[in-house]
């Protein structure tokens, strides 16, 4: 799951996983923004349209996450 996959790192993070072949589950906050990379990168990814700040949108989904389900390879990047 790559959160503001729509500019910057994410979206570094987001092409870089796309040449790997990995299948990329990703949310920003532009419907429009979301919407493109969706007719971009096609089916083979998940994005949605979700704030992180907004611990509603975060937690008040339902059924399962599209990240949760299939094989998906996870990246953990953290900073020293």
């Amino acid at each position: 799951m790559v959160t503001g996959v729509i500019r910057e790192l994410g979206r570094a993070m987001l092409d870089r996983f796309h040449e790997l072949d990995w299948m990329v589950a990703g949310c920003g906050r532009s419907v429009e923004a979301v919407e493109e990379l969706r007719r971009q990168f096609g089916e083979a990814h998940h994005f949605s349209v979700v704030d992180v700040a907004d611990q509603q949108e975060v937690g008040g989904g339902s059924g399962p996450a599209p990240w949760s389900q299939g094989e998906w390879k996870v990246a953990y990047l953290s900073q020293s």
